[in-house]
């Protein structure tokens, strides 16, 4: 006998990330390609510190679509359950990305948010 259990959806945190201006230089690329090689810089710093299984648990992405056009501002959305290691692997990416704010949904990250 078989029993379903239906699952739940994950729940998400949105994290707003201050990037500083020298990871800004050492590119010299467009913005859009910034940000790939901003998120495969923090996806590659957690893959070396908590491996492949929880990186996929952690199902890291950028927010492309943002209220913030400048390129200093980037918001990354992530699992709940893997939010102290994913801003651990924040903090030892080189050079260090600041947490600005954490929140449950965009629109309360963005809302008071002034800049």
């Amino acid at each position: 006998m078989f029993i379903l259990v239906l699952r739940r959806k994950d729940k998400r945190r949105y994290i707003l990330l201050y990037v500083n201006d020298e990871t800004i230089e050492l590119s010299n690329d467009t913005i859009n390609k910034d940000r790939y090689n901003l998120i495969s810089g923090i996806k590659k710093r957690f893959y070396e510190l908590f491996g492949s299984i929880e990186l996929e648990k952690a199902s890291i992405y950028i927010i492309s679509k943002n209220k913030f056009d400048s390129p200093h501002y980037i918001i990354l959305k992530c699992n709940l359950e893997s939010i102290e290691k994913v801003l651990s692997s924040l903090s030892l990416t080189f050079p260090p990305l600041t947490t600005i704010k954490i929140s449950g949904t965009l629109k309360k990250l963005t809302s008071s948010i002034a800049i």
